[in-house]
């Protein structure tokens, strides 16, 4: 008996017959349908996004929105100032006349112009915004450089508790103006300043006090 054992374990019945071999690509997870199932998901999930984002966005981004939401006219629009134009923005309609933006100035200008036809005393222009730094006040000062062109002009900064017209114009922080003229301490002619160069007048903030009027 022992010999039978020996001969059977040293004359196996088993045989190979292919020899195994490792395969080149896992079997599984199958990566391309998975790759085209993360697509289409991913694609779904931004468009939904978008359209969540675009529901929830309340800009107004053209003119027809402003004149539809709105409903007043849009007497011009502003394009984007470059950083190398920022040093001449205060004066861009001298610096610069033929930019895009001084042009939008000049447009402005003659809507305006146009809308006051027939005024006999003048016109009163309010420059305004929903929040500071808007461009308001850079806005005003080309404006007004715009219509002294034409006309006779006076520029009279009402922003008695953030002023920014002295440091734009390179005068002193303490020029006297609108805020002195208030109080009667000085008069209306000598609160105005004449910016060199042009033929536009301009009337400061004036030297701050501790309960501005506006």
């Amino acid at each position: 008996k022992e010999t039978n054992i020996v001969s059977d374990i040293q004359n196996p019945i088993a045989r190979v017959i292919d020899r195994a071999v490792p395969p080149s690509l896992p079997d599984r997870p199958a990566k391309l349908p998975l790759m085209l199932a993360f697509a289409v998901c991913g694609l779904v999930l931004g468009v939904a996004i978008a359209l969540f984002r675009h529901r929830l966005d309340h800009t107004l981004s053209s003119v027809e929105q402003v004149e539809s939401v709105l409903s007043v006219p849009v007497i011009s629009v502003l394009p984007k100032v470059g950083r190398r134009q920022l040093a001449d923005i205060d004066r861009m309609l001298l610096a610069q006349p033929e930019s895009g933006f001084s042009e939008a100035i000049r447009t402005a200008r003659t809507a305006i112009r146009l809308a006051t036809t027939g005024a006999s005393e003048g016109s009163v222009i309010m420059v305004g915004s929903s929040l500071p730094r808007e461009g308001k006040s850079t806005f005003a000062l080309n404006l007004a450089l715009a219509q002294s062109q034409v006309a006779r002009t006076l520029l009279i900064e009402c922003d008695i508790r953030r002023p920014t017209y002295a440091t734009r114009l390179g005068l002193p922080k303490r020029t006297v103006g609108l805020a002195d003229c208030l109080r009667g301490s000085v008069s209306v002619e000598e609160s105005l300043y004449r910016l060199p160069d042009t033929e536009l007048t301009c009337m400061l903030a004036g030297r701050q006090i501790d309960a501005p009027l506006v």
